[in-house]
């Protein structure tokens, strides 16, 4: 099997490590220290056609995919915040039960 990168593939994998280098890298551990979103990387993402995935209709597809691997990855590491707020909050009604 051939596993380089098509032409095509690797120009996209250069514009969007460019993007990242630029837009995202330069303030990432700020917004990750400080647990915001940047709506703003997020939209020019969305202008440069990150943020889903073509599913072409001749395959079953509606021209566009809402389920693309960073939608998920970002709805997978919510419900772990969740999750691990709520291991919080039982830890909390545990020790001041213990407490008395």
């Amino acid at each position: 099997m051939n596993f380089q990168l098509s032409p095509e593939h690797e120009m996209i994998r250069k514009m969007v490590r460019e993007f990242a280098e630029k837009e995202v890298a330069p303030t990432a551990a700020e917004r990750d220290e400080k647990e915001e979103f940047s709506r703003e990387i997020f939209a020019k993402m969305a202008g440069m056609g990150l943020t889903g995935i073509p599913w072409e209709e001749k395959y079953g597809g509606y021209g566009y995919s809402r389920e693309y691997p960073v939608e998920r990855m970002m709805r997978d590491a919510k419900i772990t915040q969740i999750y691990e707020g709520t291991n919080e909050v039982q830890r909390l009604v545990i020790s001041r039960y213990l407490k008395g």
